[in-house]
């Protein structure tokens, strides 16, 4: 990662994670409106990553494929493919504010799995960012759901969705040390072997337009997702992009006629207000119990 100069930029990593939270609403309004098939967009997404991770790699000497951290790649896959499968099905069962509300339940679980996995702090402040991200979302998706089958296959589709996002980026940051290009590489090439099945499932449509759109705009997300977790703690990287659910509330306002109340405009200032509040958490809060393990390591070595 050294060679990305520009990422020293301090908090860097937190606009790349509101950029990518951007991304991932816009990619979720267009599968929306799409009549386009799951598995045709999430295989041409991946085909366009592909090709990008390659491009990118050429200016890099770095392996492609490391022994040593090649299962923990491409295993990645078995968390990260689902994530974009399960969240395409859930946006087009539920509305896109109602799958936000289920899907950002992925913060609780990865600050957890941070702390056990990674040694990230789990303190007050992150703690009471959460806890307001979460309560915002609440009150914006807040009013009677409706129960019918498609309506509760999609919230089982956003809360799969929000365990395997967690999951995928604590295996993420594992990686971070690689260079970003390698980590594309063999996410794109393993996700493209895995829904390639997908083209004698469903019956694709080859409709050049939103495929083009949705892998552009679904590549850069990846890219973007990536590189904010080489200078940032997973935790806060999860909570700062639940910017999404306001990206995601203004696009149900303009595009699909969403009221205006009270709650629903309290829980967008409060989501607000808590990204801001998890982009100025200091930087640095895991370090002293990384540098505290690793000496333990140190001591029970010798």
């Amino acid at each position: 990662m050294d060679n990305v100069k520009w990422l020293k930029t301090p908090r860097s990593g937190v606009l790349l994670s509101v950029a990518s939270s951007f991304l991932v609403s816009a990619c979720s309004v267009g599968v929306k409106v799409s009549n386009t098939p799951v598995g045709e967009i999430t295989f041409i997404t991946y085909l366009v990553l592909f090709i990008t991770s390659v491009l990118l790699s050429f200016n890099t000497n770095e392996k492609l494929f490391p022994k040593i951290e090649l299962p923990l790649l491409w295993g990645r896959t078995v968390f990260s493919l689902p994530i974009v499968i399960f969240s395409y099905k859930a946006v087009r069962l539920l509305p896109i504010s109602d799958e936000a509300l289920i899907a950002y339940t992925s913060i609780i679980f990865t600050i957890i799995l941070g702390r056990i996995c990674l040694g990230e702090k789990c303190d007050k402040n992150k703690l009471t960012a959460s806890t307001g991200i979460l309560t915002g979302v609440f009150l914006i998706t807040v009013g009677p759901a409706p129960v019918n089958s498609n309506y509760l296959n999609g919230c089982i589709f956003s809360l799969l969705g929000a365990l395997c996002d967690a999951c995928s980026y604590i295996v993420l940051k594992e990686l971070v040390h690689l260079h970003y290009s390698v980590i594309l590489f063999n996410y794109s090439l393993s996700s493209l072997i895995l829904t390639a099945p997908f083209y004698f499932i469903e019956e694709w449509t080859c409709d050049f337009i939103p495929l083009f759109a949705l892998s552009i705009l679904g590549t850069l997300q990846e890219l973007f997702i990536t590189l904010a977790l080489t200078t940032e703690q997973a935790g806060v990287v999860c909570m700062i992009h639940a910017s999404d659910i306001i990206f995601s509330y203004g696009w149900e306002l303009s595009l699909f006629n969403e009221t205006y109340t009270f709650a629903k405009i309290t829980g967008a200032l409060l989501v607000s207000l808590s990204v801001i509040f998890s982009a100025y958490l200091p930087q640095n809060d895991d370090i002293a119990l990384s540098e505290e393990n690793h000496e333990e390591k140190q001591v029970s070595i010798v």
